[in-house]
């Protein structure tokens, strides 16, 4: 029995050393596969850099192989990857948190060996305070004349007043004010011909310097610098729009001006001069019913060339043609316009003269034909809101 055993127990050993001797073959040939085959990584691109308020960001790897697999780490809680792992190409996306603190921050994103920066702004500083007291006005413009003005002082903290301008008198508050209040003061008269400035400066008491405040005062020149005349001071546009003009001339040579437009007139030039100037403008179409008015004003001043413009469609005339005889006469037309309207009637013609020619709402017109004396015939037009009305006259006969 014993010989019938052994061999058979020889046999099974046999077997067993084979089977182990084959799977550790089989291990070495799968590891020598690994490190042939091995994956290559890469990323673009290595870094990018955001704002304090942070955001979503992304980069790209790339694997040599489809089946290549890759884990991403980031360093920093503020800087969070989306899809940490993944196989072969992607998009690696992220998010970045915003910096709260002054200072920049930086972090890295590892993956597979490979490292990706992210940079990233503090956030902006806090605005200096504003201090304990402001000042209403921080300037004044005032007339040429003895007179007397204030400052509004809003103040939280002990203050007083002083100048170095010898033209500004300071009447009240005495030193060391405390809390809200005024600084009323009183200027001379400007004798020279010039502008001049001067200031009143507001100091805080047993506080820093930063706290103090300025109130400028520029005082204008005598002679007059506020008195302008505007020749001519009106002018009056149909709807269609066009081109203006009018002469400014100041109370003396020296007086400086600025004049600008408060509505659809716009300043081609002279806007600004000295003594005397010509300003010109354009005035482009109205195309509402209703007529408006645009003024172009003297800074500093309510002196003002005032434009009147017709609206387009607001003025109905009829009839719309005139014939008359060599002998001239006389002639009506009729106006249907909402209240609102207002309108005038022009010509360009010396022999057709308008009698009775504005108004708002409906109305009349009346005009008058002077004789024609040549012996040709002649026409001529009379233009309301817009429309024109055809007047011809016959020639004087021949032979007469």
């Amino acid at each position: 029995m014993r010989k019938k055993v052994l061999p058979i127990l020889l046999i099974l050993c046999a077997f067993i050393m084979s089977a182990s001797i084959i799977s550790g073959q089989a291990n070495n040939l799968s590891h020598l596969n690994t490190q042939i085959v091995g994956c290559t990584y890469s990323i673009d691109p290595l870094e990018a850099h955001f704002l304090a308020s942070g955001g979503p960001g992304s980069f790209d790897i790339t694997t040599s192989r489809l089946r290549c697999n890759w884990v991403a780490s980031s360093n920093a809680e503020w800087l969070q990857i989306i899809n940490p792992s993944g196989t072969g190409n992607k998009q690696i996306s992220y998010q970045v948190a915003s910096n709260t603190s002054t200072e920049p921050r930086s972090a890295k994103i590892t993956v597979e060996g490979l490292t990706y920066t992210v940079t990233q702004d503090g956030a902006a500083s806090p605005p200096p305070p504003q201090g304990c007291l402001s000042l209403d006005p921080t300037t004044k413009t005032v007339d040429s004349g003895l007179a007397t003005y204030s400052v509004t002082v809003n103040a939280t903290c002990p203050w007083t007043a002083r100048t170095v301008t010898p033209w500004i008198h300071i009447i009240s508050p005495a030193p060391g004010e405390e809390g809200s209040g005024a600084v009323v003061y009183t200027v001379d008269t400007n004798t020279t011909t010039f502008d001049r400035s001067g200031s009143i400066e507001v100091e805080v008491v047993n506080l820093p310097s930063s706290n103090n405040r300025t109130h400028s005062v520029i005082q204008r020149r005598a002679g007059n610098c506020t008195m302008y005349t505007l020749s001519p001071s009106s002018a009056v546009f149909l709807p269609s729009g066009g081109t203006g003009s009018f002469d400014i001339t100041a109370g003396l040579p020296t007086c400086r001006y600025v004049v600008y437009s408060d509505g659809a007139a716009v300043i081609t030039s002279g806007s600004t001069g000295m003594g005397f100037g010509r300003v010109t403008y354009t005035v482009p179409q109205n195309t509402k019913n209703a007529p408006r008015t645009v003024r172009i004003i003297v800074e500093g001043t309510n002196i003002a060339h005032t434009i009147t413009q017709f609206g387009v469609g607001c003025t109905l005339a009829s009839p719309l043609f005139f014939e008359y005889r060599e002998n001239g006469g006389a002639g009506i037309i009729n106006i249907t316009a909402s209240l609102e309207c207002a309108w005038e009637a022009t010509t360009n013609s010396d022999w057709i003269t308008i009698t009775s020619g504005s108004g708002s709402g409906s109305g009349t017109v009346e005009f008058t034909v002077a004789p024609n004396a040549v012996s040709s015939p002649r026409s001529g037009s009379i233009i309301i809101g817009g429309q024109a009305i055809q007047i011809t006259q016959r020639a004087f006969p021949s032979g007469q």
